[in-house]
């Protein structure tokens, strides 16, 4: 398996990301809400919330950054154990939401990301490729 490294920092303070929902009510460009879900099993049966969900742009979201295999350095600042390299030990979970930040008509899409730390992702087995991705 062919794994990308990706230099991106995620913060885990719930009050930035708060306030960033609050800002996007209008979602003047389309976004995504982020759900971020890290494995604490390698059998993927156990899992819990790593950050608050916060929202994304659609093109940060879909631009191959969270790709199985894309590894992550992640600082949380209120959960310094939560810090670390995590990896995306799945393929990411698309769905639609309610939002109190839009209207009742809306239905914003939801991306949940599920990381596992380096160490657990060694231990887990391989996703099977799509199809129709490139090898």
């Amino acid at each position: 398996m062919k794994v990308k490294k990706v230099n991106l920092c995620f913060s885990c303070n719930s009050r930035i990301h708060e306030s960033r929902m609050e800002s996007n009510a209008r979602m003047l460009k389309p976004e995504v809400r982020l759900l971020t879900m890290v494995y604490e099993t390698a059998d993927r049966q156990t899992y819990r919330e790593l950050m608050p969900p916060h929202w994304v742009e659609m093109d940060y979201a879909f631009g191959g950054r969270f790709e199985y295999g894309a590894v992550f350095q992640i600082e949380c600042r209120e959960k310094p154990e939560d810090s670390g390299t995590y990896v995306v030990a799945n393929l990411p979970f698309l769905s639609s939401t309610r939002s109190p930040f839009v209207d009742g008509n809306s239905s914003p899409m939801q991306m949940t990301l599920y990381l596992a730390r380096e160490e657990l992702f060694a231990q887990m087995s391989a996703i099977a490729p799509s199809p129709d991705s490139p090898e």
